[in-house]
């Protein structure tokens, strides 16, 4: 039986109804997940092997953690946006995804006269004339996209989108200009018909951009930039125990951070200089079986193994010839 079948116990509710006055109901909903999730076994306890083992979305157990007690994540993405212009952090775009796209967050960035790409959810109402009725009224986006592909075929245009394999993906996009309800900004509106890659789970994007003349091959490669930066962090914590220190102290934290950031550069600079190539049959193809490898050589590269266990390289795949006389001799 699965985890995501069984009902929190009756006294786990109990207990954690003390701590509801203090969250809000997305952060109690992925608190109970957290709890119930840690009576379960990892070989090593992350977001990841959690969100896994719950068939839970990464994101929302995230949410949780990264939401300060004190401010909440768009208060926090205000204080970013303020700081960044008064150091005059030069900057296109200001990128985010569903989580933030709130009405005040896109009124404040379109006040500070900056651009935004964004995306939204689809349950989002957005100001919409009807192609039978004429009529302009608030509609759903889950109910706008029928009567898309019904009407406005004709309309879909192509865009190309680069994949991480070095091919590229060809997907359809509506684009219309528009408000979400209760915003005031003028928008452009990009439906886009398709997942973004083969790991995707969406089969239907909708972007946002207050940047009125932006293309949709803009907007969607635009905001596809921020992907590289949230893999990067899941990989520093997964891999790199980013978030994971063991000090209080200021000084201490951000030297810890700069550790993870430094082994994550070295296994980033090692993998895309295909360091390893020459070595394993089959090298490495993420961050974290780069991080596995390079441990595994550091292994092999002792004295103590080498002299103990000469069949190590059998155990690796090691095709290198170099490597292979050392464990001979």
């Amino acid at each position: 039986m699965s985890y995501s079948t069984i009902r929190p116990t009756r006294f786990i509710d109990q207990f954690l109804n003390h701590f509801q006055p203090l969250f809000s109901k997305t952060r109690m909903r992925a608190l109970r997940q957290l709890v119930c999730a840690m009576f379960f076994d990892y070989k090593r306890l992350s977001l990841t092997s959690v969100s896994k083992r719950l068939h839970s979305d990464y994101q929302k157990l995230q949410y949780f953690f990264s939401e300060s007690s004190f401010k909440s994540k768009l208060d926090l993405a205000r204080e970013l946006i303020e700081d960044a212009l008064d150091k005059k952090i030069p900057f296109s775009a200001v990128v985010f995804d569903a989580w933030y796209t709130s009405t005040d967050l896109i009124e404040f960035i379109a006040s500070k006269n900056i651009y935004l790409v964004a995306e939204t959810k689809i349950n989002r109402s957005i100001l919409f004339t009807h192609p039978v009725t004429k009529q302009a009224v608030n509609t759903r986006a889950d109910k706008i996209i029928p009567l898309i592909k019904q009407y406005f075929s004709g309309k879909l245009k192509a865009v190309s989108i680069p994949q991480s394999d070095g091919s590229v993906k060809s997907v359809l996009t509506y684009t219309l200009k528009s408000k979400l309800k209760d915003c005031s900004t003028p928008l452009q509106i990009f439906f886009v018909f398709d997942k973004w890659s083969s790991t995707d789970d969406k089969d239907v994007h909708i972007l946002i951009t207050n940047n009125l003349t932006m293309s949709a091959e803009n907007a969607i490669l635009t905001y596809l930039l921020r992907w590289g930066i949230e893999e990067s962090f899941r990989e520093l914590k997964d891999d790199f125990c980013f978030d994971q220190y063991q000090v209080r102290h200021q000084e201490q934290i951000q030297r810890h951070w700069i550790m993870s950031f430094l082994a994550w550069s070295l296994a980033y600079w090692i993998k895309q200089n295909a360091c390893l190539s020459k070595i394993f049959h089959e090298p490495p193809n993420s961050i974290s079986q780069c991080k596995e490898a390079v441990a595994a050589l550091i292994i092999i590269d002792s004295a103590m193994l080498l002299s103990k266990n000469p069949d190590a390289a059998q155990f690796r795949h090691i095709k290198s010839q170099r490597f292979r006389q050392r464990l001979e001799n």
